[in-house]
């Protein structure tokens, strides 16, 4: 198994949270089940969904089936069951197959199987395998017609802001509708500041001050052992990409150049980057080393960054913890004086096969459930910025999401790159090597470009 197959949903922090605590919904059962999962008053109403659009019309073969594939996740699967008992209720004439596989497997599950021509009609398509699928020739541009639209600037518009779709998008064109699109924040334990005596009304709004109030939270027992952590990022190549991406951003640099065909990571704006990354490590206000399953929902870490689906898991480990009171969601963290930057990633969304022979039903499948976002978020507390779900009093019910709306408007994709797993693989081994093994930054930074361009000259 490749490391960079692994779901996010496969760390810690979210390992514990299927259980029965998660039930917000009375048919979901999710590490982030529900807008309102807010700790004080959890919603049970059903998830609400547009009227049922027009049945779709049989061919002369009698009843068609449709093929729909996505990774395993028990919430999001529930959604889909949900979906497509509805669709297939007012479109007896079409079944949905669904699969689902696990994350670790599913790219190369998906790519053998559309290399044998037996690919699924539907699948996902992560934003950081677009490049890939799109010059490997494996999708085309959505019918913007199919979707009800006359354009795909038409599609764009659905979203506030169009730009939060970057992911998907390649030469101005929208190759994958939407299922989740995330948002980084920090969250922090607002039980553990009131403990401290710290201001709970004023957080970091730059890295400087939000790795400073890292080291007060960081506490030591009589022996010296760190028994609370301020803050850990994730260690991995996948979150390494997520975390390392948006300071990248903020300070004017880049991992490779606007055509995609040179590394421009090692500059002076790259090591500035680093050393941001790196700051909580060098304060002592983080260690890898401490590895507290779920530490954030158990108040042995202070602050976490994480997307708007936190709650939930919070709630999942200890019920008792309430929104505003014991913790709190703030703007992502900037770098005082250079451009406002936050990050935005999609690993889920509905991409049509071209080669499918059955073209005009699977865009009823995706139109269907394209037009009832609030279910994803309802079941699975999937955030898109489609308006209908915005506008909507499904997402009123969630105090913390106006801060991450806030965010979607000034958030980024990573890198667009048909090397995307190797630089992120380049990037994770720059930062262990740095945050983990004290070794000199700039020698990082250099090898990682090193290792971007071999990938590069290879393709």
């Amino acid at each position: 198994m490749k490391s960079t197959d692994v779901s996010r949903r496969a760390f810690l922090r979210f390992a514990g949270g299927l259980g029965s605590a998660l039930l917000v919904t009375a048919c979901s059962s999710s590490p982030g089940a529900g807008p309102a999962a807010a700790a004080t008053n959890p919603s049970t109403s059903p998830p609400v969904a547009p009227a049922a659009t027009a049945p779709v019309a049989a061919g002369s073969s009698g009843k068609v089936t449709v093929n729909l594939w996505q990774h395993e996740y028990p919430p999001n699967d529930k959604a889909y069951k949900m979906l497509i008992a509805d669709f297939e209720k007012a479109n007896p004439d079409v079944t949905v197959a669904f699969d689902t596989v696990s994350a670790n497997d599913f790219e190369q599950k998906l790519l053998t199987a559309l290399a044998a021509g037996a690919g699924p009609d539907i699948f996902r398509m992560p934003t950081w395998t677009t490049a890939s699928y799109v010059t490997k020739g494996i999708v085309k541009p959505l019918d913007p017609t199919a979707l009800g639209k006359s354009s795909h600037q038409e599609l764009l518009n659905e979203y506030d802001p169009p730009s939060s779709v970057d992911g998907w998008i390649w030469e101005g064109k929208l190759y994958s509708i939407p299922v989740e699109m995330s948002v980084l924040e920090p969250w922090y334990r607002l039980d553990v500041m009131g403990e401290l005596g710290m201001d709970k009304s004023k957080l970091p709004a730059n890295w400087d001050d939000l790795w400073a109030l890292c080291q007060k939270m960081t506490q030591k027992d009589s022996s010296g052992k760190i028994s609370r952590i301020g803050f850990n990022w994730t260690w991995n190549d996948i979150w390494t990409m997520h975390q390392f991406s948006p300071i990248l951003a903020q300070v004017k640099g880049s991992i490779l150049s606007d055509d995609g065909k040179t590394v421009t990571l090692d500059s002076p704006e790259g090591l500035r980057a680093l050393e941001i990354y790196g700051g909580a490590y060098k304060l002592g206000a983080a260690s890898k080393a401490f590895n507290v399953p779920q530490a954030f929902e158990n108040a042995k870490q202070g602050v976490l960054i994480s997307g708007p689906f936190e709650p939930a898991t919070v709630l999942s480990v200890n019920s008792k913890l309430e929104y505003s009171k014991d913790f709190v969601n703030g703007r992502f963290p900037q770098v005082p004086g250079d451009e406002p930057v936050a990050y935005i990633w999609g690993p889920t969304s509905l991409t049509p096969n071209p080669k499918s022979k059955v073209t005009s039903q699977l865009y009823a499948v995706i139109k269907f459930m394209w037009d009832r976002p609030q279910v994803f978020w309802n079941v699975a507390n999937l955030l898109v910025t489609r308006k209908i779900l915005l506008q909507s009093e499904d997402l009123k019910k969630a105090p913390w999401i106006p801060t991450f709306l806030e965010d979607y408007k000034i958030a980024r994709p990573a890198v667009k790159s048909y090397i995307y797993a190797e630089i992120q693989t380049a990037l994770f081994q720059m930062a262990q090597a740095v945050v983990v093994e004290n070794k000199d930054a700039k020698s990082a930074l250099r090898q990682a470009a090193a290792d971007i361009s071999k990938a590069l000259a290879s393709q």
